[in-house]
């Protein structure tokens, strides 16, 4: 994951239930790693002040009274995926929820997520299931090699703050889960 310590867990929120459940996944996310929640609000076409930046104003408040994390509502104006790659510069990792699309675009250009990850230097988490609970277990599936060691590391403290096992990258580039407990020494990637 981004090198940045402290940096956000950003979600490009909107109102919709896939929107919501993807805010709280990253609540959860953000909250298992010490840090704070960044909303991004999409919607380069509607004012600051709008119908759907109230709804992400009372999201932030839920999360913050339920969770105790510090969220952070910014609003972008430029288009969406442009907007969203800035903003992953300053982000430990972006949340999406699953977006429908037209199949011929896709075909051609790739989904959202496709091209959010190809553009985004940060990883990028899709969320399709309600956030009923932190996650249990963590895998990583990641080359061996020393830009992996951010991601391996970040996703043991995951692992450990729910209490599973931390995933640990094994032989030849494959992953499994492993007991909880730090990667270290020589066979750290």
């Amino acid at each position: 994951m981004n090198v940045l310590r402290n940096a956000p867990v950003l979600v490009p929120a909107c109102a919709t239930a896939q929107g919501v459940n993807a805010a709280w996944r990253a609540a959860l996310v953000a909250r298992d790693l010490g840090v704070a929640l960044r909303l991004l609000q999409l919607a380069p076409h509607l004012a600051p002040v709008s119908a759907q930046m109230c709804s992400l104003q009372r999201l932030a408040l839920e999360i913050k009274a339920h969770l105790g994390i510090d969220v952070e509502l910014t609003h972008a104006t430029e288009h969406a995926l442009a907007a969203t790659v800035r903003a992953a510069r300053e982000a430990a990792l972006v949340v999406i929820g699953p977006r429908p699309g037209n199949p011929l675009r896709q075909l051609v250009l790739g989904t959202q997520a496709e091209q959010l990850i190809r553009l985004c230097r940060v990883p990028v988490l899709v969320v399709k299931r309600p956030a009923t609970a932190s996650y249990r277990r963590v895998l990583v599936p990641v080359e061996l090699t020393p830009a992996a060691r951010p991601v391996i590391a970040t996703a043991a403290r995951l692992s450990r703050s729910a209490g599973g096992g931390a995933a640990r990258a094994g032989r030849r580039g494959r992953s499994r889960a492993a007991p909880a407990r730090p990667v270290t020494g020589a066979g750290a990637a």
